[in-house]
């Protein structure tokens, strides 16, 4: 693989990180409006909270299923050596998605409560929520990137990266996904 490939293959998985780490800053910084400007801004804030909850939902659960589905069986074969990195991170999935489910639960728990003591309970489950799973996913895309992405790059040949990317587009075509 040529040299400018590599180099636009670390372009792009740069800037999906950063992404990724644009799309938590937003949650928090939702969820820390939610909590601090009060009731005049609180059904926009609410709204706007659960809107991104869903939105992360969807993009995570793509995420997952294009790389229980596609990437980790294709480098279990490529690269065998992953595969304890690879167990680890599906057990990470387990745990984020339930975290997630947790995290959006809550959301429309919230959306339906009038007691403002309730209210205050929920929204501090909810920051709390938001924090554990953004924490546990920034260190996850971290883990991801270190051992399965560098292998992509570094450990497959020319073909099979060929070959990996033709089946997660075909997969994404199949699917829906982005």
């Amino acid at each position: 693989m040529p040299v400018l490939r590599r180099a636009a293959i670390r372009k792009s998985k740069k800037s999906r990180e950063e992404e990724e780490i644009q799309v938590l800053d937003t949650i928090l910084d939702i969820l820390s409006k939610l909590k601090y400007e009060g009731k005049m801004s609180f059904g926009k804030n609410l709204a706007e909270a659960r809107e991104i909850t869903i939105s992360l939902g969807k993009w995570l659960l793509n995420h997952f299923d294009e790389e229980e589905k596609i990437l980790f069986p294709y480098l279990e074969v490529h690269v065998p050596k992953l595969e304890p990195a690879i167990r680890i991170l599906e057990a990470e999935h387990r745990s984020l998605r339930e975290n997630l489910l947790s995290l959006m639960r809550t959301a429309f728990q919230l959306r339906v409560r009038k007691n403002a003591a309730e209210q205050n309970g929920l929204i501090e489950k909810l920051g709390d929520g938001a924090v554990c799973l953004t924490y546990f996913l920034r260190n996850h895309v971290n883990t991801e990137n270190a051992t399965v992405h560098r292998s992509v790059r570094h450990e497959l040949r020319g073909d099979e990266q060929r070959e990996l990317r033709h089946l997660l587009k075909e997969h994404r075509g199949r699917s829906g996904h982005c």
